[in-house]
Formats: C-alpha cells, sequence, structure tokens
C-alpha cells in the first residue's frame, strides 16, 4: 500500500512540475509588451487634455480642443492628433468638428481623418451635420474642403457628393460632382 501511495505521489508531483515548467516556459518565451515611440521627435505631447483657445481678434469667440493624444513638433509647427473633437463657441452658433486622428500644420491647417462628423448648432439657422472620412479646415478662413465623399444634413435636406467646399463662417457650400439631394418637407 505505500508502494502505491509513494507512486501515485511522485506521479501527481512530477506532473505539478511539468505543469510549473511549461508555464515558466510560456512566460519567458512571450515578448514583453512594447509601447511604440513616435516615429519623429516631438517638442511636447500631452494626453486626455482639454484645451481652450480665446482670440483678441474675435472676444465673443473661443475655441475648445479635446483631445485623446496630441504630439507636438514646434520647429515645424505640426500637430498630430488622436480622437480630436474641435469645438467653435460664439455668441449665435456652436461648431464642433471631431474624427479619429487629425494633423494641423502652421497651427491653422487641419486635416481630419477617419469618421469626420461636424455638427453645427445656430440660434438663426439651421442646424447641420456634415459626415466624411477625410476633411481639411482652415481656422483662419474657416475654409473645408474634402476631395471624398461627404453627407451634408439637416432638417429637411439631405445632399451627398463627392468633392467638397465650403464656408463655415458664411455658411456656403458646394459639391464637385455625383451630387445627391433629397428633400423632406415637414407640415407647418
Amino acid at each position: 500500500m505505500s508502494k502505491k501511495l509513494s507512486w501515485l505521489l511522485f506521479i501527481l508531483l512530477s506532473l505539478l512540475m511539468f505543469v510549473l515548467a511549461t508555464q515558466q516556459m510560456s512566460y519567458t518565451t512571450q515578448a514583453p509588451a512594447v509601447t511604440p515611440k513616435p516615429l519623429e521627435t516631438y517638442s511636447w505631447q500631452i494626453f486626455d487634455s482639454t484645451t481652450w483657445a480665446l482670440d483678441a481678434q474675435k472676444p465673443n469667440q473661443q475655441n475648445i480642443i479635446n483631445a485623446k493624444a496630441i504630439y507636438y513638433q514646434e520647429t515645424q509647427k505640426v500637430a498630430k492628433f488622436t480622437e480630436p473633437r474641435i469645438i467653435q463657441v460664439s455668441t449665435d452658433k456652436t461648431t464642433t468638428i471631431q474624427s479619429q486622428f487629425a494633423t494641423s500644420t502652421n497651427e491653422t491647417q487641419i486635416l481630419f481623418e477617419g469618421n469626420v462628423l461636424m455638427q453645427s448648432q445656430s440660434l438663426n439657422q439651421t442646424n447641420k451635420t456634415l459626415k466624411t472620412q477625410q476633411i481639411t479646415y482652415n481656422s483662419d478662413t474657416q475654409q473645408l474642403e474634402s476631395p471624398l465623399e461627404v453627407v451634408l444634413t439637416d432638417p429637411k435636406t439631405r445632399i451627398s457628393g463627392k468633392g467638397f467646399q465650403g464656408n463655415l463662417e458664411e455658411g456656403h457650400y458646394q459639391f464637385a460632382s455625383k451630387v445627391t439631394t433629397i428633400f423632406s418637407p415637414t407640415k407647418d
């Protein structure tokens, strides 16, 4: 009986050692997780941030920039954003532009990429929503441009087309080709 018990304990101990050894080998063969470093050298970087920008030239307007990550290169004046959301607030209108990624050059030209959504809510005009995969915004001239398909909607109209130019301040928009319009009048 004691021999059977000895063999049983020996087999259980051997199995336990085998399991522990294979677990130890699997831990040592796995590569450690490495956080990728940015390819460029940045002057500064910030994560999960919100920034307010006030312009002395436009005292009734402020810009709020929210992003998951911002990498800024000061000598080239280039910023890269992850999950940016820019909110422009004035006395009569609020405009929000968000996307998965963005790159700004010279602190005025911003290229939004990936599920771009722009929403404009106004006291005096119809609220509008713009959707595309890529759009460039110039904060100095308020110009918007996209070579891709853009869908612009308001409560009564849906316009889509390829190639887009517009001005946020003036509310003028132009599509280049493949324009489709759906108008849904409402009863007053």
